[in-house]
């Protein structure tokens, strides 16, 4: 089992796809690509809420396309950490003994 702690139907899924796959290979670039993906979105997202507050910062033509620009800054930061948090909490709930190992290391 991939996921022993974890009884919900997404890590069964998860697990019943890993083991269909030919020649024993693991599923992580599937992985890496659904989690690029994911960063994506959340990028995406960020940037959807804040388009009204670009759209008014750009009427301001002087400096609003500085203020404008830092505040694209802010929001990529805050999705990377959003982003971090969101594979990290899956880490320690699917390989707990590999966190502990990192954590103890640091």
């Amino acid at each position: 089992r991939i996921f022993p702690c974890c009884k919900w139907f997404c890590c069964k899924a998860v697990e019943k796809l890993c083991v269909t796959l030919p020649g024993g290979r693991s599923c992580d670039w599937k992985a890496n690509g659904i989690r690029f993906g994911g960063f994506l979105m959340m990028l995406l997202g960020v940037q959807m809420m804040f388009a009204p507050v670009f759209w008014a910062l750009n009427l301001l033509w002087i400096f609003g396309w500085l203020i404008a620009g830092h505040l694209f800054i802010c929001a990529a930061k805050a999705t990377c950490c959003a982003y971090t948090g969101t594979i990290g909490t899956s880490y320690v709930a699917s390989k707990p003994m590999m966190v502990l190992g990192i954590a103890s290391v640091c």
